[in-house]
């Protein structure tokens, strides 16, 4: 999928966490937001061909080398690892109530909601790596016209229709 599929389904899933844990907290719904839309970016970065992989290219080319793109990082394990890493950063500049809270269940589904997304492509995801199995349920081809005109439209309105009924 497209980097802007990933970003809406992340942010879209971000909002509606916020607005359904966090109701009377616009500060936590914003951050919840952010947090899922940039989570769903995150598995992307062991390519240098991606949005996030080209912002920071010197770490994306060493993962890309030494992982392989839809390696570790598309699967379960990596999401953990990852959440877990970023968690561990955050509780130096924001309390540990708001990293359990806020942060890492909103890394969580963004993370999750590309995992999902790529599992819609023929290349699928490996899930549970280190089996090298790839679940795949292959609908949409990445940057074809149905993602671009059809999907990543209707994935974008039933983000705001879900998260504007919840509000």
């Amino acid at each position: 999928m497209l980097w802007r599929t990933h970003f809406i389904a992340g942010a879209g899933l971000g909002a509606v966490y916020g607005a359904a844990f966090h109701p009377n907290e616009p500060l936590a719904m914003a951050a919840s937001t952010c947090i899922g839309g940039f989570a769903a970016a995150l598995p992307d970065i062991d390519s240098p061909h991606s949005k996030l992989g080209r912002a920071v290219r010197p770490v994306s080319d060493v993962l890309s080398f030494t992982l392989g793109h839809r390696g570790v990082l598309h699967s379960l394990l990596g999401m953990v690892f990852t959440i877990a890493l970023f968690a561990f950063i955050a509780c130096f500049w924001v309390q540990v109530s708001t990293v359990w809270n806020l942060l890492i269940p909103a890394a969580a589904i963004g993370y999750l909601s590309h995992l999902a997304l790529d599992a819609l492509t023929p290349g699928g995801v490996p899930l549970f790596w280190p089996k090298r199995r790839k679940y795949s349920l292959p609908l949409v081809k990445t940057g074809s016209p149905l993602e671009r005109v059809v999907f990543l439209p209707a994935l974008a309105a039933t983000m705001l229709i879900f998260f504007w009924g919840v509000v």
